[in-house]
C-alpha cells in the first residue's frame, strides 16, 4: 500500500476499539442480538421492543437484507469480515439500504469502523478474546460474539447462527455445502472461555450446531 493510500485509509477508518469507537459508544448495553442468515433463522422470535438503550442488534453479512419489515429490529451495526464480500450479490443492496455504522475488517474499504482479525482462533494463541482484535477462523458470528463481549453485554442472543446447511433461510445457496461447518470447533471453545472469564452468557433462539443449543 502506498503512503497516500495508507493515509486515506487511516482518515476514513475508526478502529472499533479506539476512543470514540463503536465499543465505547455501546457501554452500558445489556443484551446484544446477533442476526445471521442461516436456514433456521426466525426473526419473529425477537422481542417486540428492540429500540431501548440497553439492547443492540448486530446483523452479519447477508442478514442485513433479510429482516422482514414487520420485525421492528433495525440493526445497530452491520458486521462483515470476508474481504470478498464486495463481490457477493448481497453486498450492493446492503451498502445501499443500511445506514452506518458499518463494521468491516480492515481489508474491506469504506467503513466507519474497522477491526483486525489476527491471531486466529484455533491456533497457539488459545481460545479466548484478545483486546484489539475480533479474531477470525470462527466465521463472522464468532467476531460478532467477541464484539458483544468487549461492549460489556450481559447476554448475547443468537438467531440464525446455525453453523450447518448449504443455503440461507430465504433459499439462497451458500458457497459452502458441508452439512456442519468446521468452524463449530473454534467457536465452542471461544464461548466456553467467555462463560468462564466474563459475565456474558451466549444463548440461541434458533437451532444451532453450537454446543449451547437452542436455549434462549
Amino acid at each position: 500500500m502506498s503512503s497516500l493510500s495508507a493515509k486515506l485509509l487511516y482518515n476514513i477508518s475508526v478502529d472499533v476499539f479506539a476512543p470514540g469507537g463503536l465499543i465505547e459508544s455501546w457501554r452500558g448495553v445489556r443484551d446484544v442480538y446477533i442476526l445471521a442468515p442461516g436456514p433456521s433463522a426466525d426473526y419473529s422470535l425477537l422481542p417486540r421492543n428492540m429500540y431501548i438503550p440497553e439492547v443492540r442488534v448486530i446483523a452479519v453479512n447477508a442478514a442485513v437484507n433479510m429482516i422482514p419489515p414487520v420485525v421492528k429490529a433495525y440493526p445497530n451495526a452491520w458486521l462483515v469480515a470476508d474481504r470478498h464480500a464486495p463481490e457477493t450479490d448481497w453486498w450492493p443492496s446492503g451498502k445501499l439500504n443500511f445506514l452506518p455504522p458499518h463494521v468491516f475488517s480492515a481489508d474491506i474499504p469504506d467503513s466507519e469502523h474497522t477491526f483486525q482479525q489476527s491471531p486466529a482462533l484455533g491456533g497457539t494463541a488459545g481460545a479466548g478474546c484478545i483486546h484489539g482484535t475480533l479474531r477470525c477462523n470462527g466465521t463472522v458470528v464468532a467476531q460478532a460474539i467477541q464484539l458483544a463481549y468487549w461492549a460489556g453485554a450481559e447476554r448475547c442472543i443468537l438467531n440464525g447462527c446455525d453453523m450447518y446447511g448449504d443455503h440461507y433461510y430465504n433459499g439462497t445457496k451458500v458457497y459452502d455445502g458441508r452439512k456442519v461447518w468446521r468452524y463449530v470447533d473454534h467457536i465452542n471453545p471461544l464461548i466456553n472461555w467467555i462463560h468462564r472469564n466474563g459475565k456474558m452468557r451466549v444463548t440461541s433462539q434458533t437451532k444451532t450446531e453450537l454446543a449451547i443449543g437452542c436455549n434462549a
